[in-house]
């Protein structure tokens, strides 16, 4: 259970100084007194936060302060496996708790009595408790409107929750969470399939954000929405519900944009912004391409406000490309395969779907490749597309057999696609096939360093060598650099870990410890000693 009691608490809402120290005594010696010592801390400071208004986290949330624990009253507990939160209870009837828990009489260390709700287990670790609409069929809770801050998730578990709606009332469902560790998803079904089984086709799924929204100005007529909060992966941890119903908002009608009309809107090649989906319908453009230019098109839109699917047709009619994506936006890139007009379309990916959205059209010409040799300098060979300009942010994906390189010394620097390979002979004259530190062997221009000579980026280095790490002052010296536990060096190189870097194919130290370039010798844990950065 709680160990001592509840911890000291400064009044509300304000910070208040605790000094405090440890003091040790060993006194139970049963030959007597003459062993007996006392050992004493340091004394120590830290700040304690009154409770205030809380701060929302439910009962056995890991906690470092009352601040941060649900309610005014609700206070950070210590137990044997750590600190979390407690939740207030009635003195006098013990109600106030969920499930799974009791409500206790605990001591302050400043003698104050208080009322905590504490598990029935004994320990709030590995808990997960139910909150207050948990239902033990998984039948969708009935809530009102309204804000519910206190929920929480357990495990692979799915809240179901039901949103009673008028004819003519739209919906927005908010989803919000603070634990890092907790990764959650929302869903909404207005409508079942022919079996009876709900159609979630309002979804939101950000693996970056701790808010998930779903909004729909009209929800179709339909008597109520089926809310549905998930976890991505298991894991358990507290959230926030925010449940709004949007009166009359199918009356309210949709503003079309200046676009809008009986046949394809002609567009230029060019960013265009403020454009308006409305429910039940599909916009249409057109714009001229010839023969064998690269089309390049992004569509963007906000998917927690509705999901839209984007189709690109040839001068013939003939459908080239689509997306249907559940994501902020889709982008197609194609090479023209006749001249003429081409047909952009935008629709929900449901009827009721009403969203903005913005079109990034770029049409240009780009010579024809087989591979990225075929291509010229500071571009690579995209397939299907052609020679397109081989830069890229750090960490991006290349499209084919690429990889986006950075600087050596700076690996959050943006990059260039470089193309894979196994041999000199894919690559482009004046490149070599270089082993790098992700394992990875890629087509690099070959430059003049030797073996131990000071570089700055891969392509700095002659033959196959790369740029390593060489200590912690960032600078680089060229190596061979691709090793591991599973890929050994060329014959008279061994693997060396380095403690700020990647591994690398290091020589043996010569008479006197000699090493070329920048090199130094040093002793390695298996008694080696070899040139290292």
């Amino acid at each position: 259970m709680a160990r001592g009691a509840a911890q000291p608490q400064p009044p509300r809402r304000r910070a208040a100084p605790i000094y405090y120290r440890v003091i040790a005594t060993d006194n139970d010696d049963p030959s007597g007194a003459l062993c007996d010592q006392t050992a004493e801390s340091p004394i120590y400071l830290t700040t304690a936060i009154g409770g205030g208004a809380g701060g929302g986290l439910p009962l056995c949330a890991p906690c470092t302060h009352s601040g941060q624990c649900g309610g005014a009253d609700d206070l950070c507990l210590s137990y044997e496996e750590g600190t979390f939160c407690g939740a207030s209870c009635d003195a006098a009837t013990g109600a106030g708790c969920p499930a799974e828990s009791a409500c206790a009489a605990l001591t302050t260390s400043d003698d104050q009595r208080v009322y905590q709700c504490l598990p029935l287990s004994g320990t709030c670790a590995g808990r997960c408790l139910p909150d207050a609409f948990e239902t033990p069929d998984e039948q969708a809770t009935p809530l009102e409107p309204g804000r519910y801050p206190d929920l929480s998730i357990c495990d692979e578990q799915v809240d179901f929750y039901w949103l009673p709606l008028g004819a003519e009332d739209g919906l927005e469902v908010t989803v919000s969470f603070s634990d890092p560790a907790l990764d959650l998803d929302l869903a909404v079904a207005l409508r079942a399939d022919d079996m009876g089984s709900p159609l979630y086709e309002y979804e939101s799924a950000s693996a970056s954000s701790t808010t998930e929204r779903v909004a729909l100005p009209c929800a179709g007529g339909v008597d109520g929405a089926l809310v549905a909060v998930y976890p991505y992966q298991p894991a358990s941890g507290a959230y926030a519900l925010e449940l709004r119903r949007l009166a009359g908002g199918c009356a309210a009608g949709c503003a079309e944009d200046t676009y809008e009309g009986p046949s394809p809107a002609p567009i230029p090649a060019d960013v265009i912004e403020g454009l308006q989906l409305c429910a039940g319908d599909t916009d249409a453009f057109t714009f001229d391409a010839r023969a064998g230019q690269v089309i390049s098109l992004l569509v963007s839109w906000r998917a927690a406000l509705g999901a839209l699917e984007v189709a690109l047709y040839g001068p013939d009619g003939r459908l080239v490309a689509e997306r249907a994506e559940r994501r902020d936006g889709a982008l197609i890139e194609t090479r023209s395969e006749r001249a003429g007009a081409y047909r952009l379309e935008v629709r929900g990916a449901t009827p009721l779907v009403a969203n903005s959205y913005a079109v990034d059209l770029w049409v240009f010409d780009a010579a024809a490749c087989a591979a990225t040799r075929d291509c010229g300098p500071a571009q690579f060979c995209a397939p299907g597309l052609g020679c397109l300009d081989d830069a890229c942010a750090a960490g991006a994906t290349c499209v084919g057999d690429h990889l986006c390189v950075s600087p050596a010394l700076d690996e959050d620097a943006d990059g260039r696609c470089r193309a894979l390979c196994y041999g000199r002979e894919q690559c482009r004259p004046g490149e070599e096939c270089k082993p790098l530190p992700s394992l990875s062997n890629a087509c690099l221009p070959e430059g003049r360093a030797g073996l131990g000579e000071r570089c700055a980026d891969h392509a700095d280095c002659a033959g196959a060598y790369a740029c390593a790490l060489a200590g912690a002052s960032r600078s680089g010296v060229c190596m061979d650099m691709a090793c591991d536990a599973t890929l050994p060096c060329p014959s008279g190189l061994t693997c060396a870990p380095q403690p700020t870097g990647h591994p690398v194919c290091a020589p043996a130290c010569g008479a006197g410890g000699a090493c070329p370039g920048a090199l130094r010798c040093a002793r390695q844990p298996s008694g080696a000693q070899l040139c290292v950065p």
